[in-house]
């Protein structure tokens, strides 16, 4: 399940935010990053690598976060930043896209102009880095 945290941003002052992203390795991080946003009263955004994951277990950290943000009413979310795709995710992603390229041109469908990193769309079009899980 994905949360908004957008909304906890808003609702803490009225207005957008920014928060801080901290990289958590144990519960004692995750503690020592909570403690100043719930005094502050400000949303955070944690993060676990992927070798953090595997110790302290992606669920397991889930559940922590969760608990602190149902149980102080803070908007603390943990973040998927440090992700990977692996060689066969890529393989079967990389062949999807290129049978829908393949149905499109079947149907007419031009490729359009492919945006130069200097084009604002360069950026709009990129899938976003970060996944909330509430």
């Amino acid at each position: 399940m994905y949360a908004k945290p957008t909304r906890g941003f808003e609702a803490r002052t009225g207005k957008g935010v920014a928060a801080g992203h901290f990289n958590i390795a144990d519960l004692v991080l995750l503690k020592a990053v909570f403690a100043p946003a719930e005094e502050a009263n400000v949303p955070v955004l944690v993060c676990a690598s992927e070798g953090e994951r595997d110790f302290l277990g992606a669920r397991q950290i889930a559940v922590l976060v969760r608990s602190l943000r149902e149980e102080f009413d803070l908007p603390i979310f943990l973040t998927g930043e440090y992700t990977f795709v692996t060689p066969e995710r890529q393989n079967e992603l990389t062949h999807r896209i290129q049978e829908k390229l393949a149905s499109s041109k079947s149907q007419g469908v031009s490729d359009p102009e492919p945006p130069t990193p200097e084009t604002p769309s360069a950026l709009a079009n990129r899938p976003p880095a970060t996944t909330f899980v509430q």
